[in-house]
């Protein structure tokens, strides 16, 4: 999946926006060279689809930080946000590398949902339990623009969504809105 990236200005600074969706951390098959998808029987066969598919997210995660030191290297002052479904929580890998595992550094980026109350800083539903895998991330120096963040989590549905076919109509994300000055 590839990222949308605008850029613009934002109170006579370079802004940028990126709208991203990293794999699902769903079993990753391994595809054969006939184009099928090799069983996973074994423990060990899906252990390896969750090592592929871990991968995957990891490189995604990876390429959008290094586009963003670019930026920054480019432009200290920079404004960025990125903004979509992370399909993690803030603590993993794949959101620690895009947020920059340096949180002290300038060019690190902040969860702008971290002041809503963790019973409600919730985006999806999946395997029946709540968690915030949809994220908004703000450059520093942007943050002190912030003015609200909210996640429209109150009508969430919850499901079962189970690859290889998932089959209901409706998100099991909730979407989430940040407002900048």
């Amino acid at each position: 999946r590839d990222f949308v990236h605008l850029r613009t200005m934002h109170n006579g600074k370079k802004l940028h926006v990126f709208s991203i969706h990293l794999k699902s951390n769903f079993l990753n098959p391994e595809i054969l060279k006939d184009g099928t998808k090799r069983p996973m029987k074994t423990q060990t066969e899906l252990a390896d689809g969750i090592i592929r598919s871990d991968f995957f997210r990891l490189s995604q995660a990876k390429k959008l930080r290094q586009i963003l030191d670019q930026i920054f290297t480019e432009d200290p002052d920079a404004e960025v946000i990125v903004g979509g479904d992370f399909n993690d929580v803030e603590i993993n890998s794949t959101v620690g590398i895009v947020m920059g595992k340096n949180q002290e550094a300038p060019d690190a980026l902040i969860q702008t949902t971290k002041a809503i109350p963790k019973e409600k800083r919730f985006s999806g539903t999946g395997r029946g339990e709540v968690s915030l895998i949809d994220h908004i991330l703000a450059s520093k120096n942007l943050m002190s623009s912030l003015t609200s963040a909210r996640i429209l989590n109150e009508n969430l549905s919850f499901h079962e969504n189970v690859a290889p076919t998932p089959t209901f109509p409706e998100s099991d994300h909730a979407p989430i809105v940040v407002e900048f000055n």
